[in-house]
């Protein structure tokens, strides 16, 4: 009894073990050869693309399961206002640029009116003391002095703000471009495309109808 159990033991150890042998062959068999399997996990990064804006949809260049390198502009937002407010930004700049070039030349034509009203104030003063002119001419003088004074500070000032236009439209001009680069969606890096969440709009046909009138036979 004991070599029968034994026996069937060691048939289906071997049963078993040839069980193995045959199903190795025949996935061998079946392979391609230079392929090679094996068991495993791909784990992929889920990357989403999307704008910073919000805007119309103007195109969308990929299809899902497009291979996309690094880069490669994927799709485009409707960025019509945004060139418009450019060129106004830029238009402001020019304005300004041009009303420094005018203040600039007035400070000029404002700081020689200021010195030669210094010049009057310092001979009227010293003839005040020689006596030969009076109190008026002098106090005269002395107000043109001041208001020259006042006119080329007043010079300097729109000079300065000119300046700061110029500043404030060139910060407008990298805002609205760094919007426009924002317009412009593209791949962060190489990868396939998963979703395309998003369509651009389209214009649906339009169905003409025409009313048409019928008649129908009359019996006489």
């Amino acid at each position: 009894m004991k070599s029968l159990k034994r026996s069937l033991l060691v048939l289906a150890v071997l049963l078993t073990v040839a069980a193995g042998i045959y199903w190795q062959w025949h996935l061998a068999s079946e392979r391609l050869p230079g392929i090679a399997s094996g068991n495993g996990r791909l784990e992929a990064t889920e990357i989403d693309v999307a704008t910073k804006l919000q805007g119309r949809i103007e195109s969308v260049l990929v299809q899902e399961g497009d291979l996309v390198k690094e880069g490669q502009v994927l799709a485009r937002i409707d960025a019509a206002v945004l060139r418009a407010q450019l060129r106004a930004a830029e238009a402001e700049k020019r304005r300004a640029e041009e009303d420094l070039n005018v203040a600039r030349a007035l400070i000029v034509q404002r700081e020689s009116e200021y010195d030669l009203a210094q010049k009057i104030l310092q001979r009227s003063d010293q003839l005040l003391r020689k006596t030969t002119i009076d109190q008026n001419q002098f106090d005269r003088d002395q107000s043109a002095e001041r208001a020259a004074k006042a006119i080329w500070i007043a010079a300097q000032a729109q000079a300065t703000s000119a300046g700061a236009a110029i500043d404030s439209a060139a910060a407008q001009i990298e805002r609205i471009k760094a919007d426009l680069d924002d317009t412009v969606l593209k791949s962060p890096c190489l990868g396939r495309v998963q979703y395309r969440l998003a369509e651009p709009a389209k214009c649906l046909p339009q169905v003409a109808r025409s009313s048409r009138s019928s008649t129908s036979p009359t019996s006489t």
